[in-house]
């Protein structure tokens, strides 16, 4: 019998999410079931739970769904565990199964990771006589990340192994297995081949930024250290050595969670913990632990080989011109009707022929499906439900927002599994949506009298108009608070004593930090997980941009809870340590693990710059310096600085200092 089935997941391109979703796809074909594949969580994390939770939940009464399946572990730390338990709450009695973890009295499909880890590591001990392992741990509050590492731990204790703290980074997020190797390396002094020689990482997208940290400073996986990883997501092939990992049962989990749910379907709402289902993970092993892993392949196998290489850089090619062409026409639409137009013309060149927007309306908050436009085969349509060629076959439904506010769906056929294409058209799409709908102006709070801040660890005033500004030593900090009761405390220093001990003493004051370097990525750990935080390189919170925003907050403007906020603060070492260099806006953006619009959304609304006024303010400074203490040209500065152009330089320059670069070097010669 036919179902139609949601599945829930938090993206689709990054670690393990394209081996799930295109597993589920699979299966629902293998079935002869309609997939709809609703993608959230790490969008927006400070929204897309009650967004999901509402309209998925709406959407899936006008998709004639059956039921959902939802992926808790690919909601990475945007989502808690506790509100992705609250999913469920609005489905009354529709079907719903849960993987990866256990959400009420719902039924579960798990994999076991702890045995799964467990046996990867005793095949580094026993196999190759690793003694000194390193391990990469996972999200502290992620309940998978744990159970590898106590995989890990356990493996040494019964190999006789001491357990050596030393060799354990701190806990991580998935994406940032170098800064997680940087601690060990920098912080710790350790040396690969060594202090220890074997890198194992709690996920293949941690251990494989850090072996390009390694192989950065001279250390080779497979020569100076051996290397594992965990998931066999496609990051475990992309080395020259590809990784020894640890394989999900992708196709079991799917054809599981579906029996599971066809249970539930035919009546069998009984189903509890005890029909949970527990399945083994497989372990991988290729080159980088030591063993021999490519076969010599034949004449013929080599030939088809590289045919088959071919094709898929071709029809990967094809879809990047045809996305290309996308863009460029969306730029110029204006209109609902001229943006559904130009995807109908574009999108079924890549095998996109069914597509659609539901557009909530969001004017007056409700959770109503206002106006459906679509197009197919058949051509453009627009009313108030889908048209029936949406209930047979597999699609995705990635959220739409207008600002900050969720405003519906972009839906459209599945033709092709690769998810980081997938995951720029649903970008360029949004991006088109926003300009097409821009959002309002924002309500601008009643000013409050109190304007006096506090600054620490500064030498001199502070260029923002309008405050009361008072210096002290961090040392004085806390106790010259405690008496002026500021609306604002500034720190010019990265220091964690001071933070957390000015934050102990006072959790609602607003903290601003702004040093002139923001390269430690331990200590911005710390302070990502301290309310009322903003954290802001110097260079680029003198301007009137972060000035405007010092007046909302100390006026009573929102500050992000912490939980999005670690987002845009995480991003900073990042653009400290490569803002000189080319820095694309989706690799800016994936850093933290978001989508790019989301990412300028929230870096906006936390810092008042948009990612590349603040990137430039921080090139401009960078470059001030050296017109005034270095001899170098003005177009080699430019290019140092990252600048690909030397007019645009000038131009950004001019407009922050208020003069060309060649009058500062004259002024400071004169």
């Amino acid at each position: 019998m036919s179902r139609n089935l949601g599945l829930l997941l938090g993206s689709i391109h990054m670690g393990v999410a394209e081996n799930v979703w295109s597993s589920f796809v699979r299966e629902a074909e293998r079935r002869g079931w309609t997939l709809f594949v609703f993608l959230g969580g790490t969008n927006n994390a400070e929204t897309d739970v009650k967004y999901l939770r509402g309209r998925i939940f709406s959407l899936a009464a006008s998709l004639k769904l059956d039921g959902l399946i939802g992926w808790s572990s690919s909601f990475g730390n945007a989502v808690s565990i506790e509100e992705y338990s609250g999913f469920p709450h609005g489905l009354g009695t529709l079907p719903f199964v849960s993987i990866s973890h256990k959400v009420s009295s719902y039924p579960c499909v798990l994999f076991d990771a702890y045995n799964g880890m467990k046996d990867l590591v005793t095949h580094f001990i026993r196999a190759h006589q690793a003694e000194n392992i390193a391990f990469l741990r996972g999200p502290k509050d992620h309940q998978s990340a744990q159970d590898r590492f106590n995989g890990y731990r356990d493996a040494l204790i019964e190999a006789r192994l001491p357990v050596n703290e030393t060799l354990v980074s701190p806990a991580f997020d998935w994406g940032d297995g170098g800064a997680a190797c940087e601690v060990l390396v920098e912080k710790r002094s350790l040396v690969p081949g060594r202090d220890f020689d074997t890198l194992i990482g709690s996920s293949d997208m941690m251990i494989f930024p850090a072996i390009e940290y390694l192989e950065k400073r001279g250390y080779k996986m497979a020569e100076d250290y051996r290397a594992g990883g965990f998931n066999d997501s496609f990051e475990s092939k992309l080395l020259p050595k590809q990784l020894s990992t640890v394989r999900l049962p992708y196709a079991e989990l799917a054809e599981t969670s579906f029996s599971l749910f066809e249970a539930l379907c035919d009546g069998n709402r009984s189903l509890d913990g005890a029909n949970d289902v527990i399945l083994p993970c497989t372990v991988i092993l290729r080159e980088s632990c030591g063993c021999s892993y490519r076969p010599a392949l034949s004449l013929e196998e080599a030939q088809l080989t590289e045919h088959t290489h071919l094709l898929a850089r071709y029809r990967t090619q094809t879809l990047q011109n045809v996305l290309y062409a996308l863009k460029s026409a969306l730029r110029g639409v204006r209109d609902e009707r001229a943006l559904v137009e130009s995807l109908a013309r574009h999108l079924p060149k890549i095998g996109i022929d069914t597509a659609a927007l539901v557009l909530d309306n969001d004017d007056r908050g409700e959770i109503m499906h206002e106006t459906t436009w679509t197009f197919s085969k058949t051509g453009i349509r627009v009313g108030k439900t889908l048209p029936e060629s949406f209930f047979s076959g597999f699609f995705m439904a990635a959220p739409l927002f207008r600002g900050k506010r969720p405003a519906g769906f972009f839906i459209h056929n599945i033709p092709f599994y690769d998810g980081v294409i997938l995951e720029e058209l649903r970008s360029a799409v949004s991006r088109a949506f926003e300009d097409t709908f821009p959002r309002r102006p924002p309500e601008k709070p009643e000013p409050k009298r109190n304007r006096r801040i506090i600054a620490a660890a500064f030498d001199t005033c502070l260029p923002f108009e309008g405050f009361s500004t008072t210096l002290c030593t961090k040392e004085e900090l806390t106790e010259q608070a405690a008496v002026l009761l500021p609306a604002a405390v500034m720190l010019g220093t990265l220091d964690t004593e001071a933070i957390t001990a000015f934050r102990r003493r006072d959790a609602m004051t607003p903290l601003v930090i702004l040093p002139d370097r923001i390269t430690d990525r331990e200590a911005v750990e710390q302070i990502c997980l301290l309310p009322r935080v903003i954290l802001c390189h110097r260079a680029a919170a003198y301007s009137g941009a972060f000035t405007e925003r010092l007046c909302s907050i100390v006026d009573g403007g929102k500050i992000l809870p912490v939980s999005t906020g670690k987002l845009v603060k995480k991003a900073l070492p990042f653009i400290d340590e490569m803002g000189t260099s080319q820095i694309s806006r989706w690799k800016l953006a994936a850093s933290v693990h978001v989508s790019e619009d989301y990412f300028t959304r929230i870096f906006r609304r936390e810092l008042g710059l948009s990612p590349w006024e603040y990137i430039n303010r921080l090139r401009v400074s960078i470059a001030a310096e050296m017109l005034l203490h270095t001899g170098k040209p003005i177009y080699a500065i430019a290019l140092d600085t990252g600048f690909k152009e030397c007019a645009y330089f000038n131009r950004v320059f001019k407009k922050i200092y208020g003069k060309p670069p060649n009058q500062l070097r004259k002024t400071n010669l004169t």
